[in-house]
């Protein structure tokens, strides 16, 4: 039996990106353009884009880890400073987050970022933008709504 969520009819149409979500977006990858349309809507008032502090943290080190650059601090600092300054709210793990995250985490198999992204989903009642597969167990069970982007092609 499927728990799809309700969305309210009234309320803006609201996104949680996921490290995929920002990844695809800040390296032009599949998705990107997606993506970018959602942070336009936001910026002009027609949606809310959400963010786990908890994502940013793994952009973070995922451009730090990436960079070929000798400054490769300053180009992971640079890349959060400039998602701050997008559309998006950024939302700090709390209490209730960390909750909701680890109830999630206990009953699915996904990491502790993808809890905390599943679980803004749900406290925000939004879509979690993703083309991570991990989610779709979630979506399954009724748990999340997600927006898919199309999925990285597997590198062998």
């Amino acid at each position: 039996m499927s728990k799809k969520r309700e969305r309210k009819s009234n309320e803006l149409n609201s996104y949680v990106l996921d490290t995929y979500a920002l990844q695809a977006f800040l390296s032009g990858e599949s998705g990107a353009n997606a993506v970018r349309d959602l942070l336009v809507k936001a910026a002009a008032g027609k949606s809310k884009v959400y963010v786990s502090w908890i994502s940013l943290a793994e952009v973070y080190y995922v451009t730090y880890r990436k960079s070929a650059l000798e400054e490769k601090e300053l180009l992971a600092n640079n890349t959060i400073e400039g998602l701050k300054r997008l559309s998006i709210e950024i939302v700090p793990a709390g209490e209730s987050e960390a909750l909701k995250a680890g109830h999630i985490k206990a009953k699915y198999p996904l990491s502790v970022a993808d809890a905390f992204v599943a679980a803004l989903g749900q406290i925000r009642n939004a879509q979690v933008v993703t083309g991570d597969p991990e989610f779709r167990s979630l979506e399954e069970a009724g748990e999340i709504d997600v927006f898919w982007l199309p999925q990285k092609p597997k590198i062998r």
